[in-house]
């Protein structure tokens, strides 16, 4: 079994990471779903031995007046009724805890398998419901609260009766094995969604940087120069060094270079001929008509691009096309590696 981990660290597609990763996803989802069983069965079965003790509440041999009593008699000055209040709201609300707790784990179940299914059938969990997230986040939180109450309230649980015994037992191992579900294999059912989101995320990269590419070099007046390939490889593109970049400016960058050596401080100095080729890059986006600029913002997903003045529009495309520098070139590697497979 292949940890999630280390198929997070390698490169893959969508399809071979379900076929190297089929045993682990299997497992974790199996261990999940187990999890969810067993609280179900200990939710279940607390809540029976809860229904014995409303079924009687009053009678002297009832489960929960015997326990009542022997709490009474184990707290000295204690008032009578303050006592019997505490204890009947701690019943009630660790009954309406774990019907709760019970009702979410069984349509996780369903939810969980379901998705299980379409998962195997459709070779990628990229469409694993996130309800089902939200599902074990509230039953962690539920069962969190639960420990809580059991907790501060422990000191003064002693005496009871067994069936009383067995349903705080109960209570408090559906609670923390709910919370565990939560904290691991549920963890490990959101890594396993997250890797095929990974994936997607970085094809969709790769895609739009090549729309990207298409368009722009497509309005380029020098064609071949394959304008943006080159800015996104971080090389000035090649129109640019032959004549948007003035030989005074390329002078002067290698002054600037030169008397950064000699620690002088004036804003000319500063500038590197990255820097250089950064500014020659945006004066050019803004060159290009709007039109042009407010495709290549959309293909880029850039929010409210319309509204923005045109100096800072192209230095955000600018940006990011060099941040989607990284993941178009291992998308393009792992491309061309399951070709040669």
């Amino acid at each position: 079994m292949i940890p999630l981990v280390k198929l997070l660290r390698e490169d893959h597609t969508s399809d071979s990471l379900y076929e190297k990763g089929k045993k682990t996803f299997n497992y974790w989802i199996a261990i999940l779903l187990a999890a969810i069983a067993l609280t179900i069965i200990l939710t279940v079965s607390t809540l029976i031995i809860g229904s014995i003790g409303i079924s009687e509440p009053f009678k002297e041999k009832g489960i929960w007046t015997q326990t009542f009593d022997e709490l009474a008699k184990n707290i000295k000055n204690a008032d009578a009724t303050s006592l019997y209040n505490n204890f009947i709201m701690s019943f009630i609300s660790t009954i309406l805890l774990t019907t709760t707790t019970l009702v979410l784990s069984v349509y996780l179940v369903y939810s969980v398998v379901r998705d299980w299914k379409k998962a195997n059938e459709d070779r990628t969990y990229i469409d694993v419901n996130k309800q089902n997230f939200t599902l074990l986040t509230a039953i962690g939180f539920i069962s969190f609260i639960q420990i809580i109450l059991f907790s501060s309230s422990f000191s003064i649980q002693t005496g009871y009766s067994q069936l009383g015994v067995a349903f705080i037992v109960l209570s408090i191992l559906s609670a923390v094995i709910g919370l565990l579900t939560k904290l691991f294999p549920g963890t490990q059912f959101r890594r396993i969604k997250f890797l095929f989101e990974n994936i997607k995320r970085k094809e969709e990269s790769a895609k739009i940087l090549k729309s990207l590419s298409q368009a722009f070099n497509g309005n380029n007046t020098n064609g071949g120069n394959n304008w943006l390939n080159e800015l996104l490889a971080g090389q000035v593109p090649s129109d640019l060094r032959a004549s948007d970049i003035d030989q005074n400016d390329s002078e002067n960058s290698f002054d600037k270079s030169a008397s950064k050596s000699n620690n002088e401080t004036t804003k000319s100095t500063k500038e590197t001929v990255e820097e250089l080729q950064k500014r020659q890059t945006i004066e050019k986006l803004i060159s290009l008509p709007n039109d042009q600029l407010f495709k290549m913002a959309k293909l880029l997903n850039i929010v409210e691009y319309q509204s923005l003045p045109k100096e800072e529009l192209a230095e955000l495309i600018y940006n990011y096309t060099k941040q989607n520098n990284e993941t178009y070139e291992k998308t393009e590697i792992a491309e061309k590696s399951d070709q040669n497979q």
